[in-house]
């Protein structure tokens, strides 16, 4: 197995080469900036990327390069990290998801809004706009950094819980639920202090 990452002393990656360890399965590290990276997976039959806002681009740029299958497996994980293509792909399958539109200067949406980052994960960026004003100054600022946001329906009644579901093919293999300890705060990740249970 090989963990492509852009720290390879990052936490996460010690704590999946632990795991891996336990399994009693060989675990490598590979930096992702490699110049031998697309050879290394190629000749790998177990991959985990580790995607970043940052490293999004590069996984990107060699997803063509891979065999087929694991081209395919990479694609995936593209879509899921991009908030608009998971969108895009839950709409043509007839799954239902809250009100969801590309953000655009000059747009009133019904406030409050979620403003979310297209390329992003851990909450990062994610804001509740309650204002024209807000929803004006988000767009400015993601405009400013070269980010594209969308707007998303706020469901009241969820703010600070959500339920993360894992799919495999067309089944759901695993399901978190996932509520924030703050009583102020409307993201439920984990990464801002949440608590996740089984659900």
């Amino acid at each position: 197995m090989i963990i492509v990452t852009s720290d390879p002393e990052f936490a996460g990656v010690k704590l999946l080469k632990n795991a891996a360890k336990e399994l009693g399965v060989l675990c490598g590290v590979v930096a992702i900036d490699d110049p031998d990276l697309v050879e290394k997976l190629n000749n790998s039959n177990q991959i985990i990327f580790r995607i970043r806002t940052t490293t999004y681009a590069t996984y990107k740029a060699i997803a063509n390069k891979l065999r087929p299958g694991l081209n395919e497996e990479l694609q995936a994980a593209l879509v899921a990290f991009n908030k608009a293509d998971s969108w895009k792909l839950m709409v043509e399958n007839d799954i239902p998801t809250p009100n969801t539109n590309i953000a655009k200067v000059g747009r009133i949406p019904t406030f409050p809004v979620v403003l979310k980052p297209t390329i992003g994960n851990r909450g990062e960026g994610i804001v509740l706009a309650r204002t024209q004003s807000e929803y004006d100054q988000r767009l400015d600022a993601a405009d400013k950094a070269g980010e594209q946001l969308i707007e998303q329906e706020f469901i009241a009644e969820s703010a600070g819980t959500d339920k993360r579901l894992f799919v495999a093919g067309n089944k759901v293999v695993a399901a978190m639920k996932r509520t924030s300890n703050s009583e102020t705060e409307f993201r439920a990740n984990v990464h801002l202090g949440a608590s996740a249970s089984n659900y």
